[in-house]
């Protein structure tokens, strides 16, 4: 059998200002993330679109109220959002 490497990549998830305030700079992880999107030939998962919640006075996009206890990592509740989108790209994949 023959075994196939199926290089993917993930947006970058958005940070809550508690962590790292970045104010309108978030807009550069933002564009960062539509660029990924659509960059040609490349298998990329929207992990960010999931946990995005309310976006601050500053533009700072914010994780989705209860999917982080830090504000910056995943929690299980967040994991469990993010794992949907995962298994679906892999699906697709193999």
């Amino acid at each position: 059998s023959t075994s196939k490497i199926y290089p993917i990549v993930t947006t970058t998830l958005p940070t809550n200002p508690s962590v790292k305030d970045y104010n309108a700079s978030d807009s550069l992880r933002v564009a960062w993330n539509t660029d990924t999107k659509a960059f040609p030939g490349l298998s990329v998962i929207d992990l960010s679109t999931v946990v995005s919640g309310d976006i601050d006075v500053d533009n700072q996009v914010n994780m989705l109220v209860g999917t982080t206890a830090d504000n910056i990592h995943p929690n299980d509740y967040g994991n469990s959002l993010l794992a949907v989108p995962l298994a679906n790209k892999l699906k697709q994949l193999v």
